[in-house]
């Protein structure tokens, strides 16, 4: 999605020179990044506000003083854009017994799937789930609810012909053995008065402790008037983004937590209700990491450790502790890596943007481009016998080497290459498990010095 900003911001870096900056370089890099942010329908407010501040900070040279002048404007851009997106994530409460969410929005949005994704992430933490559709226009609203609920494992209360009062009461009464109630509304194709009241009246008699507004990425700004009127009625607490896998350029985003002072708190990507990796938590320095061409590591690891299985997990722990990984588990963690594409949406192609620097190098290349080197890697280690797989040392003898790479097409040298990649892999890994940290470290320490 924010495919455009990535390579556009890209492409300003590469214009700076020297190493301190002058009026005119202020002057030429804010004009661009004001035109960047309107082509992406940014709200014109907004980017005031986010350029102003960036002014006042490159003019008054409010920056560690070792940065060049490239530097100097990726550290200004990243920290008002995070600051602009949210500054910090938002929290659901989850602390009253139960905690209630009511989920609203235009129909079309995605609401009923963000339901559903919202109560699967909240069981993935451990809480019990009961959702409701609170849609009684729609017809087979509520049975859409249940079935996907059921895929996912949640309850779900409603008869399909219970009249809204039974609905809520009846969801009232059950939900006091549950930890959280997610309550679905019907969706609505405009701005309706008779269905807007009747939020109000279901509002008023949940009491929810959360209302969460479905935002349409590829709405645009005009998505913001929308949310303003729920907001009108209903005092929102935070946004869910959807559609993130659409080619929308992301000015609403931009917009919401300054216009609204609604905060961003889960962004979705998919129909697809089961899949995991298409459900995030809004990071706003991460997405501002992503905006810039900074990529995003983080998320990128936390999405593969979900991909991840116990036994895989435990497999690699054992390796790493004896010292010796071996081409079954990176086999294991290629294949991971495919799931996790497949399950977040974008292929391959969404997991190099996510890389820092490799943004704008994504924007020209396909998946099944990148994809190709690990499907050769992954043929070369089905070549090998399962005793090579596990033990790396005797593709040294004898004349191994030549029949594991005949038998994938290739020659000796690809084989050589994926050695060398298990090498790679085996330090990658030993560095994360001895010093869980040093990523984070190493991430931060890119978000202060990082240039193109």
């Amino acid at each position: 999605m924010f495919g455009y900003l990535s390579e556009k911001f890209h492409s300003l870096y590469q214009n700076i020179r020297g190493q301190r900056l002058s009026t005119q370089d202020v002057d030429r890099v804010l004009k661009e990044v004001e035109f960047y942010l309107l082509e992406a329908d940014a709200p014109y407010e907004s980017v005031k506000h986010f350029l102003d501040a960036a002014r006042v900070d490159l003019e008054g040279e409010k920056y560690p003083k070792h940065l060049n002048a490239q530097q100097a404007i990726v550290k200004t851009l990243y920290d008002r854009l995070t600051e602009l997106l949210g500054s910090n994530p938002h929290t659901l409460p989850c602390k009253a017994q139960p905690t209630r969410i009511l989920v609203e929005g235009l129909q079309g949005s995605g609401k009923t799937t963000s339901v559903i994704k919202l109560a699967a992430w909240l069981k993935q933490q451990k809480k019990k789930v009961l959702v409701v559709s609170f849609d009684i226009h729609r017809p087979a609203a509520r049975i859409q609810t249940r079935e996907l609920a059921q895929k996912v494992g949640v309850e779900c209360v409603g008869a399909d012909d219970a009249t809204l009062p039974e609905l809520i009461s009846e969801s009232l009464k059950r939900s006091k053995y549950y930890d959280v109630l997610i309550m679905d509304t019907a969706g609505r194709t405009e701005l309706d008065d008779r269905l807007m009241q009747e939020l109000v009246d279901i509002d008023r008699q949940v009491q929810p402790h959360e209302r969460l507004y479905v935002l349409d990425a590829m709405a645009g700004q005009a998505a913001l008037k929308v949310a303003m009127a729920f907001n009108e009625k209903t005092p929102l607490t935070g946004a869910i983004v959807t559609k993130l896998d659409s080619d929308a350029r992301g000015g609403a985003i931009l917009g919401l937590k300054q216009t609204l002072n609604i905060p961003i708190a889960f962004l979705s990507l998919g129909e697809h209700v089961e899949r995991t990796g298409q459900w995030t938590i809004f990071y706003p320095d991460r997405i501002a990491q992503r905006i810039l061409g900074m990529g995003d590591m983080l998320s990128l690891i936390e999405k593969l450790e979900q991909s991840v299985s116990d036994r895989q997990k435990a497999e690699m722990d054992a390796a790493l502790k004896n010292g010796q990984m071996n081409f079954e588990n990176l086999r294991s963690y290629m294949q991971s890596i495919r799931e996790m594409a497949a399950q977040q949406g974008g292929g391959m192609k969404g997991i190099l943007q996510s890389i820092p620097g490799m943004g704008a190098a994504a924007n020209n290349i396909s998946s099944a481009e990148i994809e190709a080197p690990m499907k050769k890697s992954m043929a070369l280690i089905d070549s090998m016998t399962p005793k090579e797989r596990k033990n790396p040392a005797l593709l040294e003898q004898g004349g191994r080497k030549i029949r594991i790479a005949k038998g994938a097409g290739m020659q000796i040298a690809e084989l050589n290459q994926l050695i060398k990649q298990l090498k790679q892999f085996q330090q990658m890994m030993d560095m994360v498990s001895k010093n869980p940290g040093k990523l984070q470290a190493m991430m931060s320490q890119f978000q202060q010095h990082a240039g193109r």
